[in-house]
């Protein structure tokens, strides 16, 4: 078990849980159009649905899409500096993402302790479970993001995927084994 283990097992049930409500997701909205042309009457409570699904299913995907590097980044000046430098520079981004995941997971679980005691029109849900997803959002990334500074060791640039960083170790692991201990030189 290497320590990268818990981060990607934590990864995979976040996605599994986000597909799993996406999908909940779409069949609500397919629903709530099919019950617009058609003769059923419309459930008032599917575009109310739709929307915290869509909240949930974001919370529960920002931690893992920061993990793959899936979000969009700006790295005309991080690519260009020298890889000393910018090993630095992807620890600090990464810590200031970090602060920032816990300020949104403090102030997030804050905003749905208040608002326990309110409670949805359409669905009777209580708001605080629909607002304690921004704190959860920032578990979330504080634990990927966590997984991100420990995999940073070993990735030298932004850019590339986990699963290319696994696949170049690979062939590194394949290349070593096949040395016949000549100079490459």
């Amino acid at each position: 078990m290497t320590l990268l283990t818990p981060f990607r097992w934590w990864q995979r049930l976040c996605e599994a849980a986000g597909l799993a409500l996406g999908l909940v997701m779409i069949a609500v909205v397919v629903y709530q159009v099919i019950a617009r042309y058609s003769p059923v009457p419309l459930a008032p409570w599917t575009e109310e649905a739709a929307r915290f699904l869509f909240i949930w299913t974001t919370a529960l995907i920002a931690g893992p899409a920061y993990y793959r590097g899936a979000y969009v980044g700006v790295d005309l000046i991080p690519s260009l500096l020298p890889d000393a430098v910018f090993a630095v520079w992807a620890r600090v981004i990464h810590v200031l993402v970090i602060a920032f995941a816990v300020i949104l997971m403090i102030y997030g679980f804050e905003l749905g302790q208040r608002t326990m005691n309110q409670s949805t029109p359409g669905l009777g849900i209580t708001m605080g479970y629909i607002n304690g997803a921004m704190g959860f959002a920032g578990l979330n990334i504080i634990i990927m993001g966590v997984g991100t500074f420990v995999r940073v060791q070993s990735r030298p640039r932004y850019g590339e995927t986990l699963e290319s960083a696994e696949a170049m170790a690979a062939a590194d692991t394949a290349a070593d084994s096949t040395d016949t201990g000549r100079d490459r030189g």
